[in-house]
């Protein structure tokens, strides 16, 4: 809970912001050459899920109407391959916006993808296999199921009480800080031992959460898709070994690759914030050969990312977002390691 202070500190520099986002010298230098916007899923909220996940939705209303208005604003609409081509001649273009979403919802193919024909605008799904062959599981649902079906609940000899509902959103993200800092071996085991302890079937989530290969194959198709690769397993680089970490991506890769016979070329960091991604994982990521790797840091792009698309920042697209927020998105180092 924020004092006082700290909130009119907070919302006398949102104030500041605003005012200094009007002023077109300074929306330019902030808004870049270029925005990438990240998406999950384009899905109809629910009353009864955990903020943090009803979060990575936009509605299909918005998605329409917000694509609607980018392009009466001057909006061009690209692919990641063409945004690429232009940071790359260094060419003065502005406005210009790349749709991606990220692991593979089964909403991507029924709502976003009608939505984004319609309109002809070309996006990019960086893909997770294992969730399309239901090999893993997504714990963030199977986390949430487990919370609001129970009052306590013990993970790793641990009791979080989630009775009431600001118990339950401070319970999924304890479980999530604990969950992102297990290693490969010690995710299997206490996950497993976790769902299987609260009755949790996450094939079945997963059956009804996310695509099949037949709607990815199909989509792969389209002109206006970029099939990306998301790991095979969606851990957190941060916690395996350079071994570990090669073998997951090259093994999505090789997954992927089979399936819709064409060349992965771009990538997606899970979880790719600051806290999972520094300089090691960058550094391996970029010797992996992808044209453009992307992660979860809030920015826009600049020219001078020529140098660095292997760390690409994009900006979270919610249900709020206005799309004069995109000059408001603070000017940081390109890249920050």
């Amino acid at each position: 809970m924020l004092s006082k202070p700290q909130k009119d500190k907070l919302n006398l520099k949102s104030k500041i912001i605003n005012l200094l986002s009007k002023i077109k010298i300074l929306n330019k230098y902030y808004s870049g050459t270029g925005t990438i916007l990240m998406l999950h899923r384009v899905s109809n909220f629910e009353t009864n899920k955990i903020f943090p996940n009803e979060n990575l939705k936009v509605s299909p209303k918005f998605l329409d109407s917000f694509i609607c208005n980018l392009k009466l604003n001057g909006y061009k609409l690209i692919s990641i391959e063409e945004l690429l081509e232009n940071i790359h001649l260094k060419k003065e273009i502005k406005k210009q916006i790349v749709f991606t979403l990220d692991d593979g919802y089964l909403d991507n193919y029924l709502n976003a993808y009608p939505i984004f024909k319609k309109h002809n605008v070309p996006f990019t799904i960086y893909l997770c296999p294992g969730l399309i062959d239901r090999s893993i599981t997504a714990w963030w649902h199977d986390v949430e199921d487990i919370i609001s079906e129970s009052d306590i609940i013990r993970f790793d000899n641990k009791t979080i009480v989630c009775k009431t509902k600001k118990e339950k959103l401070n319970a999924f993200f304890v479980l999530r800080s604990k969950i992102l800092k297990l290693d490969k071996n010690q995710y299997f085991i206490i996950m497993n031992s976790f769902l299987e302890d609260n009755n949790i079937n996450s094939k079945k989530n997963a059956s009804n959460l996310f695509m099949q290969w037949k709607h990815v194959v199909e989509l792969s198709n389209d002109k206006l898709v970029t099939i990306g690769s998301h790991t095979k397993n969606h851990f957190p680089l941060n916690q395996l070994s350079k071994k570990e970490i090669i073998d997951d991506v090259i093994g999505a890769n090789e997954l992927i690759e089979k399936k819709i016979n064409k060349k992965v070329n771009h990538f997606a960091f899970p979880y790719g914030t600051i806290n999972e991604v520094k300089k090691n994982e960058i550094e391996i990521l970029n010797n992996l050969g992808f044209k453009s790797v992307v992660t979860t840091r809030n920015g826009n792009i600049y020219k001078e990312h020529c140098n660095f698309k292997h760390c690409l920042p994009r900006i979270i697209l919610t249900e709020k977002f206005k799309i004069k927020d995109i000059g408001r998105i603070r000017r940081k180092k390109i890249v920050s390691i």
